[in-house]
């Protein structure tokens, strides 16, 4: 997990929090210093603080959120502004919370928010491996057009936020995808398919935003 904020005091509560509850934090005091450690290591998000030079009307949230592949954003500010509070609800922004937030909310919103953009890369790294298998493509070119077709979505698709794309409907290609698996099965007894399917299967069951993970799981990402 990364933090943004030039004011290490006032966020200090928040990431010992973090990490009393398994999370590997990482702090940048500059919007410089979170694009260096963004270009080094793997982020599962970024929580962000507003008010530093750089980002004073969100503009490195703005340019970090219309990046292809860039991890969720969350905004934690101590200085709610009208002006910024708009801005930022016309960005596509994991969540919006003030200082010194409800830890309980915290947990919840970034349990969810990381277990989503876990199964994305996930799902995006499955995809791409299958679609490559030449048998798919030769004996069942629906199915290998169908994960490409979701594969391309997933890593055109930016971010998790809480504003989904909606020129895309998620929900429908990917019961199509689980339907087009489900009729080829008897083509293919593949593990891999039948563990797609399920993983498949499951974030349709994340669209009422619950999920059973924990806070911020440190294995191996920030």
């Amino acid at each position: 997990m990364l933090i943004v904020d030039d004011d290490p005091e006032s966020i200090a509560p928040v990431q010992i929090w973090l990490q009393r509850n398994g999370a590997r934090t990482t702090l940048a005091v500059t919007p410089d210093a979170a694009e260096a450690i963004l270009g080094r290591d793997p982020v599962d998000v970024v929580l962000c603080d507003i008010h530093m030079p750089g980002n004073n009307r969100l503009e490195w949230v703005r340019q970090l959120t219309g990046m292809a592949g860039s991890p969720p954003v969350f905004i934690l500010t101590g200085q709610p502004e009208m002006d910024t509070a708009l801005v930022a609800a016309n960005l596509p922004l994991a969540g919006y919370l003030v200082k010194p937030p409800d830890y309980n909310e915290l947990a919840g919103r970034l349990g969810i928010c990381i277990h989503r953009w876990r199964l994305r890369h996930d799902l995006l790294g499955r995809l791409e491996e299958l679609s490559r298998n030449s048998t798919f493509g030769e004996n069942e070119p629906g199915l290998a057009a169908q994960l490409r077709r979701l594969a391309s979505l997933l890593q055109k698709s930016p971010h998790v936020s809480r504003h989904p794309d909606p020129s895309v409907d998620w929900p429908a290609v990917i019961r199509d995808t689980i339907g087009v698996l489900v009729k080829t099965k008897g083509s293919f007894h593949s593990k891999e398919l039948a563990a797609l399917r399920r993983k498949l299967s499951h974030l349709l069951t994340l669209a009422d935003g619950r999920t059973d993970e924990p806070v911020a799981p440190s294995e191996g990402k920030n």
